[in-house]
């Protein structure tokens, strides 16, 4: 009954849009968590993120899904994700402070707000389990790695809480290298990098060129946005092995910013900016 259930659920999913090559991601099963890195701020890639979470659904297994947002929204999100989606639930996840931040980098914009819809349905259709944040605001990082560290610690967390499932992360792209970085500092460890080799791969998402909703110069607003691999059509491809990558998914669209969802998307002078 269970089963036959299930095949309800996933005939009565909508289709994925197809991501050509993205099934590959999912072919080695010691392969448990792919994260994925994305620029902030843009419309398509939030979207396309959802096109990869869903060939994930496709693969009949378990899917979790993890954000680069702070713990402290994870109850609203939770409300959101079993509510109708109407401008109530909508409202509720609006307040916590995830949206409401004066550092307004594309996390909290309309395109993110239609991911949470997009994972809503995922959700009560049975594509996913659930979604967890990653980001622990109730602690104080001394160092980069200290913060990394404990955001990879996270995504195991929730890899280990649901030992069949397929953990699929959504973050600034730096947070998904397998690879040593420095911001302002010593070299550390990305994200990705503290996790086990052998579980994990590590994708990064391009857009053709166009514009942002970033915050530069202790400024946020609209930037444009020159990616290294212009032009290139939609679907997968490898890395070079010294991107810390081991895999580029590509748009194959022209980039448009997006603004904050709750927010005026007027730009607003900043402090220092932290880690992306």
């Amino acid at each position: 009954m269970l089963a036959i259930l299930a095949a309800g659920l996933m005939a009565a999913a909508p289709a994925c849009a197809t991501v050509p090559g993205v099934q590959s991601l999912f072919a080695d099963r010691a392969k448990r968590i792919v994260w994925v890195g994305e620029t902030h701020g843009t419309a398509q890639q939030p979207a396309l993120f959802t096109d990869i979470v869903c060939a994930a659904a496709r693969t009949r297994r378990p899917v979790t899904v993890a954000l680069e947002r702070v713990r402290s929204e994870q109850p609203a999100w939770d409300r959101f994700l079993s509510s109708d989606g109407g401008a109530a639930a909508r409202a509720d996840l609006l307040k916590s402070d995830g949206w409401r931040v004066k550092l307004q980098d594309g996390r909290s914009s309309v395109a993110m707000l239609a991911l949470a819809e997009r994972l809503r349905r995922d959700k009560a259709a049975g594509l996913i389990e659930g979604v967890q944040l990653i980001i622990d605001d109730g602690k104080d990082f001394k160092t980069n790695d200290a913060y990394e560290a404990n955001m990879a610690q996270l995504v195991q967390a929730a890899a280990t809480a649901a030992p069949s499932a397929l953990v699929l992360v959504y973050s600034g792209s730096a947070h998904a290298q397998k690879a040593k970085a420095t911001f302002g500092g010593p070299t550390y460890r990305e994200a990705a990098a503290h996790l086990p080799a052998a579980s994990l791969v590590s994708v990064e998402l391009f857009g053709d060129p166009g514009m942002t909703w970033e915050c530069a110069d202790k400024t946020c607003g609209p930037q444009v946005y020159t990616p290294a691999y212009a032009h290139h059509p939609r679907g997968l491809s490898a890395a070079d092995a010294a991107s810390g990558y081991d895999a580029l998914i590509y748009t194959g669209r022209a980039t448009t910013a997006s603004p904050p969802a709750a927010l005026p998307p007027t730009p607003e002078p900043l402090g220092p900016i932290g880690p992306p």
